[in-house]
């Protein structure tokens, strides 16, 4: 499997060289031709919106790709739980009745460990 991929990536990296080869002939091409029609004619570059069409088409792809990532990364999070919470336990840890709620620390009434609070100063 790993040779595969690896021969995988040799052939993209091939054909990468070979698709930057092509972009700089053709930029070659495109620039003798620009300088040849400037020397003789004043017209504008044909080029021009041909170039821009292209740049809209990439950023069309870009933005498709970068979707398809976000979509993926949103595929591969776990989904949240949406189920109703666990009702409260009614033993304690070590299976004595679970203190009742609003009662204080280790469930002693009506203070801190069965001690009434002290009355407010006056």
């Amino acid at each position: 499997l790993e040779e595969s991929i690896r021969g995988n990536i040799r052939a993209l990296a091939a054909a990468q060289d070979r698709v930057r080869d092509t972009r700089r002939s053709a930029e070659a091409v495109r620039g003798e031709f620009l300088a040849r029609r400037h020397r003789t004619d004043d017209a504008p570059d044909p080029f021009r919106q041909a170039d821009r069409a292209e740049e809209v088409r990439e950023a069309k792809m870009v933005a498709r790709v970068r979707e398809a990532e976000r979509a993926a990364a949103a595929a591969a999070r776990p989904a949240p739980n949406l189920a109703a919470p666990a009702p409260a336990p009614t033993t304690s840890l070590f299976g004595a009745p679970a203190p009742a709620a609003g009662g204080g620390i280790f469930g002693a009434k009506p203070g801190l460990f069965g001690v009434a609070s002290a009355p407010p100063a006056p």
